[in-house]
Protein backbone atom coordinates (compact mmCIF):
# COMPACT_ATOMS: atom_id res chain seq x y z
CA UNK A 1 0.00 0.00 0.00
CA UNK A 2 1.80 3.48 -0.87
CA UNK A 3 1.41 6.15 1.57
CA UNK A 4 -0.09 9.54 1.05
CA UNK A 5 1.64 11.61 3.50
CA UNK A 6 3.13 14.83 2.46
CA UNK A 7 1.31 14.92 -1.31
CA UNK A 8 -0.02 18.34 -0.16
CA UNK A 9 3.36 20.17 -0.67
CA UNK A 10 3.72 19.14 -4.10
CA UNK A 11 3.60 21.47 -6.82
CA UNK A 12 1.20 20.57 -9.84
CA UNK A 13 2.98 22.59 -12.28
CA UNK A 14 6.60 23.34 -13.27
CA UNK A 15 8.16 25.98 -15.12
CA UNK A 16 9.33 24.91 -18.86
CA UNK A 17 10.64 26.82 -21.68
CA UNK A 18 8.91 29.47 -19.98
CA UNK A 19 5.49 27.69 -20.36
CA UNK A 20 3.47 26.24 -17.04
CA UNK A 21 3.44 22.54 -17.79
CA UNK A 22 1.56 19.59 -15.83
CA UNK A 23 3.62 17.82 -13.56
CA UNK A 24 4.26 14.16 -14.20
CA UNK A 25 3.15 10.83 -12.08
CA UNK A 26 5.19 8.12 -13.57
CA UNK A 27 5.42 4.28 -11.69
CA UNK A 28 7.96 2.21 -11.99
CA UNK A 29 8.06 -1.46 -11.66
CA UNK A 30 10.31 -4.55 -11.20
CA UNK A 31 11.82 -7.82 -9.30
CA UNK A 32 11.16 -6.89 -6.42
CA UNK A 33 9.81 -3.60 -6.34
CA UNK A 34 7.21 -0.48 -7.58
CA UNK A 35 7.36 2.62 -6.93
CA UNK A 36 4.99 5.70 -7.93
CA UNK A 37 6.41 9.48 -8.60
CA UNK A 38 4.20 12.15 -8.21
CA UNK A 39 4.51 15.18 -9.15
CA UNK A 40 7.99 14.36 -10.89
CA UNK A 41 9.27 17.29 -13.33
CA UNK A 42 8.37 17.28 -16.72
CA UNK A 43 11.99 17.94 -18.31
CA UNK A 44 13.70 17.12 -15.42
CA UNK A 45 17.11 16.62 -18.05
CA UNK A 46 20.19 13.99 -16.25
CA UNK A 47 20.95 14.22 -12.72
CA UNK A 48 23.26 17.44 -12.95
CA UNK A 49 21.65 18.96 -16.17
CA UNK A 50 21.58 22.48 -13.55
CA UNK A 51 17.62 21.95 -12.85
CA UNK A 52 17.16 23.34 -9.36
CA UNK A 53 13.13 22.67 -8.63
CA UNK A 54 11.14 20.51 -6.45
CA UNK A 55 11.28 16.73 -7.51
CA UNK A 56 8.00 15.88 -6.10
CA UNK A 57 7.43 12.49 -4.11
CA UNK A 58 8.45 8.60 -4.40
CA UNK A 59 6.69 6.00 -2.72
CA UNK A 60 6.48 2.18 -2.60
CA UNK A 61 7.45 -0.67 -1.62
CA UNK A 62 11.60 -1.88 -2.81
CA UNK A 63 12.78 -5.77 -1.41
CA UNK A 64 9.75 -5.77 1.50
CA UNK A 65 10.47 -2.22 2.28
CA UNK A 66 8.28 0.93 2.29
CA UNK A 67 10.00 3.94 0.72
CA UNK A 68 8.71 7.20 1.39
CA UNK A 69 11.04 9.71 -0.05
CA UNK A 70 10.83 13.39 -1.25
CA UNK A 71 12.59 14.00 -4.37
CA UNK A 72 14.90 17.58 -4.87
CA UNK A 73 16.70 18.67 -7.80
CA UNK A 74 19.47 20.86 -6.37
CA UNK A 75 21.83 21.91 -9.90
CA UNK A 76 24.96 19.79 -9.94
CA UNK A 77 22.90 16.62 -8.72
CA UNK A 78 19.65 15.44 -7.66
CA UNK A 79 18.52 13.77 -3.77
CA UNK A 80 15.92 12.02 -2.42
CA UNK A 81 15.18 12.12 1.28
CA UNK A 82 12.99 10.31 3.94
CA UNK A 83 12.38 7.06 5.11
CA UNK A 84 12.31 3.39 5.16
CA UNK A 85 9.18 1.80 6.66
CA UNK A 86 8.55 4.63 8.47
CA UNK A 87 11.35 4.69 11.12
CA UNK A 88 14.74 4.50 9.20
CA UNK A 89 16.48 7.51 7.63
CA UNK A 90 17.35 6.94 3.74
CA UNK A 91 19.32 9.74 1.94
CA UNK A 92 20.58 9.35 -1.82
CA UNK A 93 22.86 11.60 -3.96
CA UNK A 94 22.94 11.33 -7.86
CA UNK A 95 25.29 13.25 -9.56
CA UNK A 96 26.45 12.30 -13.12
CA UNK A 97 29.83 13.32 -14.66
CA UNK A 98 30.83 12.46 -18.47
CA UNK A 99 28.10 9.93 -18.29
CA UNK A 100 28.95 8.32 -15.09
CA UNK A 101 26.42 8.42 -12.64
CA UNK A 102 27.77 8.68 -9.00
CA UNK A 103 25.17 7.39 -5.81
CA UNK A 104 25.98 8.58 -2.72
CA UNK A 105 24.63 8.68 0.58
CA UNK A 106 23.02 6.29 3.58
CA UNK A 107 19.81 3.83 4.16
CA UNK A 108 19.68 3.54 7.83
CA UNK A 109 23.04 2.48 8.58
CA UNK A 110 24.35 1.53 5.20
CA UNK A 111 26.56 3.62 3.64
CA UNK A 112 25.93 3.81 -0.24
CA UNK A 113 28.89 4.75 -2.44
CA UNK A 114 28.92 3.17 -6.60
CA UNK A 115 28.48 4.25 -10.24
CA UNK A 116 26.71 3.31 -13.05
CA UNK A 117 27.63 4.10 -16.23
CA UNK A 118 25.44 1.70 -18.32
CA UNK A 119 27.83 -0.87 -19.18
CA UNK A 120 28.97 -1.22 -15.51
CA UNK A 121 28.76 -0.80 -12.18
CA UNK A 122 31.04 -0.89 -8.70
CA UNK A 123 30.96 0.65 -5.47
CA UNK A 124 29.40 -0.57 -2.21
CA UNK A 125 26.29 -0.60 -0.28
CA UNK A 126 26.69 -1.32 3.69
CA UNK A 127 28.90 -3.82 3.86
CA UNK A 128 28.58 -5.41 0.69
CA UNK A 129 30.90 -4.65 -2.29
CA UNK A 130 30.02 -5.41 -5.91
CA UNK A 131 31.26 -5.08 -9.42
CA UNK A 132 29.23 -6.05 -12.63
CA UNK A 133 29.72 -5.58 -16.33
CA UNK A 134 27.00 -5.53 -19.11
CA UNK A 135 25.88 -9.04 -20.70
CA UNK A 136 23.24 -8.50 -22.85
CA UNK A 137 20.56 -6.91 -21.77
CA UNK A 138 21.52 -7.46 -17.80
CA UNK A 139 24.26 -6.69 -15.62
CA UNK A 140 26.54 -9.54 -14.14
CA UNK A 141 29.24 -9.62 -11.49
CA UNK A 142 29.77 -10.40 -8.15
CA UNK A 143 29.18 -9.02 -5.08
CA UNK A 144 31.64 -9.55 -1.47
CA UNK A 145 30.09 -9.96 1.88
CA UNK A 146 32.61 -10.33 4.92
CA UNK A 147 32.20 -13.46 6.84
CA UNK A 148 30.53 -15.44 4.56
CA UNK A 149 32.56 -18.94 3.62
CA UNK A 150 35.35 -18.94 1.39
CA UNK A 151 36.08 -15.70 -0.15
CA UNK A 152 32.62 -13.84 0.73
CA UNK A 153 31.81 -13.78 -3.05
CA UNK A 154 28.44 -13.94 -4.48
CA UNK A 155 26.87 -14.08 -7.84
CA UNK A 156 24.63 -11.35 -8.74
CA UNK A 157 22.71 -10.99 -12.21
CA UNK A 158 20.49 -7.77 -12.74
CA UNK A 159 18.07 -8.01 -15.56
CA UNK A 160 16.44 -5.22 -17.43
CA UNK A 161 19.36 -3.14 -17.92
CA UNK A 162 18.28 -1.37 -20.71
CA UNK A 163 14.83 -0.67 -18.27
CA UNK A 164 17.12 0.73 -15.78
CA UNK A 165 18.90 2.97 -17.43
CA UNK A 166 15.96 4.25 -19.19
CA UNK A 167 14.52 5.04 -15.78
CA UNK A 168 14.25 8.96 -14.40
CA UNK A 169 17.49 9.59 -12.05
CA UNK A 170 14.80 10.33 -9.52
CA UNK A 171 13.91 6.70 -9.80
CA UNK A 172 17.16 5.16 -10.02
CA UNK A 173 18.58 7.30 -6.62
CA UNK A 174 15.32 5.46 -5.11
CA UNK A 175 15.07 2.11 -6.60
CA UNK A 176 18.96 1.06 -7.36
CA UNK A 177 20.54 1.52 -3.82
CA UNK A 178 17.76 -0.33 -2.40
CA UNK A 179 17.65 -3.04 -4.42
CA UNK A 180 21.40 -3.78 -3.84
CA UNK A 181 20.07 -4.66 0.01
CA UNK A 182 18.36 -7.81 -1.16
CA UNK A 183 19.03 -10.70 0.16
CA UNK A 184 19.20 -14.08 -2.39
CA UNK A 185 16.99 -16.84 -1.99
CA UNK A 186 13.61 -14.61 -2.37
CA UNK A 187 13.32 -13.92 1.53
CA UNK A 188 15.61 -14.93 4.48
CA UNK A 189 19.44 -14.73 3.11
CA UNK A 190 20.03 -17.88 1.81
CA UNK A 191 24.17 -18.44 1.37
CA UNK A 192 24.89 -20.41 -1.37
CA UNK A 193 22.29 -18.61 -3.81
CA UNK A 194 23.19 -15.51 -6.17
CA UNK A 195 21.02 -12.56 -6.06
CA UNK A 196 19.01 -11.65 -8.75
CA UNK A 197 17.29 -8.83 -9.41
CA UNK A 198 15.36 -7.37 -12.71
CA UNK A 199 14.05 -3.89 -14.02
CA UNK A 200 10.86 -3.72 -16.30
CA UNK A 201 7.77 -6.08 -16.74
CA UNK A 202 5.37 -7.61 -13.70
CA UNK A 203 6.31 -6.29 -10.07
CA UNK A 204 7.30 -8.79 -7.86
CA UNK A 205 7.90 -8.09 -3.87
CA UNK A 206 9.40 -9.47 -0.78
CA UNK A 207 8.95 -10.08 3.00
CA UNK A 208 9.03 -7.53 5.18
CA UNK A 209 12.95 -6.94 6.54
CA UNK A 210 14.30 -9.58 4.85
CA UNK A 211 16.79 -6.82 3.33
CA UNK A 212 20.39 -6.61 4.50
CA UNK A 213 18.99 -3.04 6.13
CA UNK A 214 17.43 -5.66 8.54
CA UNK A 215 19.79 -8.69 8.09
CA UNK A 216 23.02 -6.70 8.33
CA UNK A 217 24.75 -8.53 5.99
Amino acid sequence: MLLAVGCAGVPKTAIVDGKEVPRLTQEFNGQPFTIKHEGAHPRPGGPSSGLSDQGGSIRGRVCGMLVDLDVSHKGDHLQVVGSIDNHMPAAIDLAEVNGVRHFTGNLGNAGVDFILDGSQMQGHVGIRVFALEAAGDALQGHMRIPGLLGDGALGILIKGREALVAMTPAAQAAVLPAMMTCNPGGGQFTMMEGLVIGFGGDATDRPSETSAIYTHH
